[in-house]
C-alpha cells in the first residue's frame, strides 16, 4: 500500500465515505477512489473532486434537497389551516360574505400572510382545535380586537354567540 492509497481511506466527504483507492487511474493520471454513500450507493471519484466538495453523494442528495425544498408546513386542509384562511378572508376580502361584520367594522387580521405559518403559530399558542363534540371554532376573546396571538381561543358555538357584537 502506497501513501496515496491510504491518504483518503476512511475519510468522509459529505455523505461519502472513502473505502479504497482504485488501481486504475484516470486518463490524465489522477487517483480514483471507491466511495460508499450513506444511502448505500457506490461511486468512483478523484481526490480533487472529493476535496473541493463538488461531489457530496452518489446523487441521492439532489433528490433529498428537492424534496426538502418542496416540503411545506404540512398543515394544509387541517381545521386550523382552514380557520385561518376563513378569518383572513372575512377581514381582508371586501367581496367575502361576512366582510361587513369583520373587516368592514375594523376587525384586523394580524397573523402571518402565509396561512400555513399562521396556523403553526396559532397551534403553538392555543393548541390544535379540540376534536369531538361539541365542535369548536376559532374565536376572538375580545370581539372588537384583531385576529392576533393573545386574542384567540377555540370556542363552542354557544360561547361564540355570547361573545358576538349586537
Amino acid at each position: 500500500m502506497t501513501w496515496v492509497s491510504a491518504a483518503l481511506t476512511g475519510q468522509r466527504f459529505g455523505r461519502l465515505l472513502v473505502r479504497e483507492s482504485l488501481p486504475e487511474r484516470t486518463a490524465d493520471g489522477r487517483v480514483q477512489w471507491s466511495c460508499e454513500c450513506d444511502c448505500g450507493g457506490m461511486i468512483t471519484a478523484t481526490t480533487s473532486v472529493l476535496r473541493n466538495t463538488s461531489v457530496r453523494s452518489c446523487g441521492c442528495l439532489v433528490g433529498d434537497t428537492n424534496r426538502a425544498l418542496r416540503r411545506t408546513h404540512g398543515l394544509r386542509n387541517t381545521p386550523e389551516y382552514m380557520a385561518i384562511v376563513q378569518a383572513k378572508n372575512r377581514c381582508n376580502n371586501t367581496h367575502a360574505h361576512a366582510y361587513q361584520r369583520y373587516g368592514g367594522r375594523g376587525v384586523e387580521y394580524k397573523l402571518p400572510d402565509n396561512p400555513g405559518e399562521a396556523a403553526a403559530l396559532v397551534i403553538a399558542s392555543i393548541g390544535s382545535r379540540p376534536s369531538g363534540p361539541p365542535r369548536m371554532t376559532l374565536d376572538r376573546i375580545n370581539n372588537d380586537g384583531p385576529y392576533a396571538i393573545g386574542n384567540l381561543r377555540w370556542a363552542t358555538y354557544s360561547q361564540q354567540r355570547r361573545n358576538q357584537s349586537r
